[in-house]
């Protein structure tokens, strides 16, 4: 009976990180591995002898792996157990030099398929659509228009109002084509709109935070208490625009995205935090004042009247003076 035309074993090449590189079926044997060009499989290894290796099937029809008294040896894995003959079973990882390869039966059993998140999701969907795009970045559009109006003190043309609010908008789409960069590299597609919609999302966040914190620090008097609470919600903000960048642009679980974006906003968290500290450390003479105006209908802590600040002024000078501080 002629098995060697029965027996099949998949060669996976694969990298440092444990990734295929390549894959061939091989179908009839012996099998010769090695350096040299006269192999049924070549390795551009250094490492590897020109003649490093064999696959041939014994009597019984098992495929075996016979080292070729090569210079640098072959060892089998995790083990690292250095091997001159190797049954293989239905799934066998040798390391040949430098270089790691994987023997496969048919018989190997593989992992389940994932799940496409991405496929299945309504969210990934829109998010990866043209017309989100256009939505969310006209949104920034828009409210860089409000925020360039508001800011003013001054009579200000129409054609002002865009020049301070395109830099934002232009940025966008170059930052997303950084990304879409990324994706096509690791995820095989650039996913372009879907990173614009991400970008305008989070800029729209951030916007929104940092007018909400305005308006908690004027409404309740604690500038302290809104700029911390702002740094934290913006964490929270860059961790979930991090999350949607990093679904988009690699293979990675769920799971392991966002514990990589956790991280990464947490420390951009605390580089913030421990920044603003060493600010608040050194001496300034000039009393912070907000450039906004806001509706009086939004004070909702009582305030001082110049009558009464004059006068907790005064107090506090002439305990300065007194000694009574010291």
């Amino acid at each position: 009976m002629d098995t060697s035309r029965e027996q099949v074993i998949v060669a996976e090449i694969l990298d440092k990180s444990g990734r295929v590189h390549e894959r061939l079926r091989l179908t009839r044997f012996p099998v010769s591995i090695g350096r040299g060009y006269g192999n049924d499989l070549i390795l551009d290894d250094d490492f590897v002898s020109a003649e490093h290796a064999r696959i041939e099937l014994d009597e019984t029809g098992q495929a075996v792996l016979t080292d070729l008294n090569s210079y640098n040896g072959s060892f089998l894995l995790p083990q690292l157990e250095k091997i001159r003959r190797l049954p293989l079973g239905s799934d066998s990882l040798v390391r040949l030099g430098h270089t790691l390869l994987r023997l496969r039966t048919p018989e190997c059993v593989v992992p389940k398929a994932r799940h496409d998140s991405l496929g299945v999701n309504r969210a990934s969907r829109w998010l990866a659509g043209s017309f989100g795009a256009l939505i969310t970045l006209g949104m920034v559009f828009a409210l860089m228009l409000i925020e360039s109006y508001q800011s003013s003190t001054q009579v200000i043309q129409p054609e002002q109002l865009l020049l301070h609010a395109l830099p934002v908008v232009l940025s966008i789409p170059v930052w997303a084509s950084l990304w879409a960069l990324a994706s096509r590299t690791f995820a095989h597609h650039a996913y372009y709109m879907a990173h614009v919609t991400i970008a305008s999302l989070g800029v729209i966040g951030f916007y929104l935070l940092d007018v909400g914190s305005a308006y908690l620090a004027f409404g309740l008097s604690t500038s302290a208490s809104a700029d911390l609470l702002f740094e934290f919600a913006g964490g929270v903000v860059a961790a979930a625009m991090l999350y949607g960048h990093l679904r988009f642009a690699t293979l990675l679980r769920p799971r392991s995205v966002a514990t990589t974006a956790v991280l990464v906003s947490t420390s951009l968290l605390g580089l913030s935090l421990f920044t603003t500290h060493v600010n608040s450390l050194e001496y300034s003479d000039e009393i912070p004042y907000p450039g906004e105006l806001k509706p009086l209908m939004f004070k909702l802590s009582k305030s001082r009247t110049p009558v009464e600040f004059t006068r907790d002024t005064k107090e506090i000078t002439d305990l300065l003076e007194s000694g009574a501080l010291d």
